[in-house]
């Protein structure tokens, strides 16, 4: 869960480093997912490819995954996040060297900092 309120000036998080650390590495992993519609003219472009069958009905069922967020265990997040992260950077799911270990355990660190006990300020107010 990424901060989406960096804007305001009055606000702000400890973790707001590695939330664009995260959202960084992530992005090219993102854009590589056939299921993650970016948006709604992505949505129309992925609709207008479909072919149907005729004289068949069919439902459209969209989700917002925001609201979704909250229902997902954070730890098996994590370990999805992780693995998708090792596939992408390294080709395997464990680090099969020293670097690739230090950048895993350092991508992990920082997806564990930002989506564990948020702690902001607001208004030289600390809030966990």
């Amino acid at each position: 869960m990424l901060n989406t309120m960096e804007t305001l000036p009055e606000y702000d998080t400890v973790q707001n480093l590695a939330a664009k650390y995260i959202s960084k590495m992530l992005k090219p992993i993102i854009q590589l997912v056939p299921s993650i519609i970016h948006g709604i003219k992505d949505l129309a472009i992925k609709l207008s490819k479909i072919q149907l069958i005729p004289n068949r009905k069919f439902y459209l069922i969209t989700g917002d995954v925001v609201a979704y967020c909250p229902s997902i265990p954070i730890e098996k997040y994590i370990d999805i996040t992780c693995e998708f992260y090792m596939e992408f950077y390294h080709n395997v799911i464990t680090p099969t060297n020293d670097t690739d270990l230090r950048k895993a355990e350092l991508f992990i660190k920082y997806l564990q900092i930002g989506n564990r006990e948020l702690i902001l300020q607001y208004n030289d107010k600390m809030y966990l």
